[in-house]
């Protein structure tokens, strides 16, 4: 014997238990306009050259650090100390016969911060 179909009409169907119709929304028929189009193209326009101007102010920036005059002692050589300074990161040397006298004894060595 063949099986029998069942055909469901769409109102016989159980309603569903939680179906909720929002029909208070005052944008829900407006039509997106030119003038939409324009306002959203600068805002991400935008904020695009605010991410941007940011990016570049952090890495032209360089803070003003507490430890000013201070330098890290990199070598020994000619007579000389050789160090960087922390803020800025250039090479320094000093002719200082006792800074180097410090450094050859091991009273100063690699790595060390000295301040001037």
């Amino acid at each position: 014997m063949a099986n029998k179909r069942v055909y469901y009409r769409q109102e016989r169907r159980a309603p569903l238990p939680y179906e909720v119709v929002v029909h208070d929304e005052p944008n829900a028929s407006k039509p997106m306009t030119d003038a939409d189009v324009r306002t959203g193209f600068w805002a991400v326009l935008g904020v695009i050259a605010l991410g941007l101007a940011l990016s570049v102010a952090q890495t032209v920036y360089t803070p003003a650090s507490l430890e000013s005059g201070s330098y890290r002692v990199v070598s020994v050589s000619n007579g000389r100390l050789h160090t960087e300074d922390t803020v800025t990161g250039k090479r320094v040397s000093f002719p200082d016969q006792e800074l180097v006298k410090a450094a050859l004894s091991g009273k100063i060595k690699r790595g060390d911060v000295i301040r001037r």
